[in-house]
């Protein structure tokens, strides 16, 4: 949809850019059509991460098997790139990351990608 509200602004023309000029659309409800028979949402499963807050280790479900997650800092960047097991579970090894708030990214079990968030502390 595309509303203009427009005056004149070339002089001698009819209506030559003199006025004033208001507009406005107040209630507008869209409506689709579609059909919605047949389409049916994908279930979204839970992607579960424990102990969170971690210090050693932690161990994360509900990943599509075999494929890649990627242990990505506040930064946005890659700190660790883990494969998941055939029961789509990953075992992350937090010894030699630093302190802070994490997030585990890559294909649920439905193969869409999530992502769920990691704290790592020291004691």
């Amino acid at each position: 949809m595309r509303f203009i509200a427009s005056d004149s602004t070339t002089i001698v023309e009819y209506l030559d850019g003199g006025s004033l000029i208001e507009a406005a659309l107040d209630d507008i409800i869209l409506y689709d059509l579609a059909n919605p028979d047949g389409v049916e949402e994908a279930p979204m499963q839970a992607i579960e991460v424990y102990p969170n807050p971690a210090t050693d280790e932690a161990v994360s479900t509900g990943w599509w098997a075999w494929h890649g997650v990627r242990l990505i800092n506040a930064l946005g960047q890659t700190v660790q790139a883990l494969t998941s097991d055939a029961q789509g579970r990953v075992a992350v090894q937090l010894n030699a990351v630093e302190p802070g708030m994490y997030w585990l990214s890559g294909r649920d079990v439905n193969g869409m990608l999530r992502s769920a968030p990691l704290q790592v502390v020291r004691p």
